[in-house]
């Protein structure tokens, strides 16, 4: 009998040793959670560099939401000429974006004012300019 008290006793403080292994990785979880969501912390910028991967990968998406997080920022090419090339290739995709979607719903005129977006951006981007090939085929711009 004393045998399976102690099997008891054992399984009880195992037992509670997990929980409170648990319970301590969850409270570090819950401030490393609060940490990344305080608005005090100091921002960091998206690099050119990273944009320009985002753009030769192929992820527009990914691209634009960094220009997107760079522009709230305050970091904009006028301030950083490093920028400039980037965000004018991350421009042209948004304007295709919104070129196609207007073409294919018959709003010919938000449709044209894109494309004069497009076309601006365009004359923006630079060495990046062989990317309006892809994102052309990729969104289906047809011209």
């Amino acid at each position: 009998m004393s045998g399976n008290k102690r099997k008891t006793d054992l399984s009880t403080k195992l037992f509670i040793a997990a929980a409170a292994f648990l319970c301590l990785i969850l409270l570090v979880e819950a401030i490393v959670f609060i940490k990344r969501i305080d608005p005090s912390r100091e921002y960091e910028p998206l690099t050119p560099d990273t944009i320009l991967h985002e753009l030769n990968r192929g992820a527009y998406m990914d691209a634009m939401y960094s220009v997107r997080y760079n522009r709230t920022a305050g970091i904009t090419e006028k301030q950083n000429q490093d920028y400039a090339v980037p965000y004018a290739a991350v421009d042209y995709f948004e304007a295709a974006s919104y070129y196609v979607a207007y073409g294919r719903s018959g709003q010919a005129d938000m449709a044209q004012a894109y494309r004069e977006k497009m076309e601006d951006a365009y004359q923006r981007m630079g060495d990046l300019q062989f990317l309006t090939e892809k994102i052309d085929a990729e969104l289906g711009v047809v011209k």
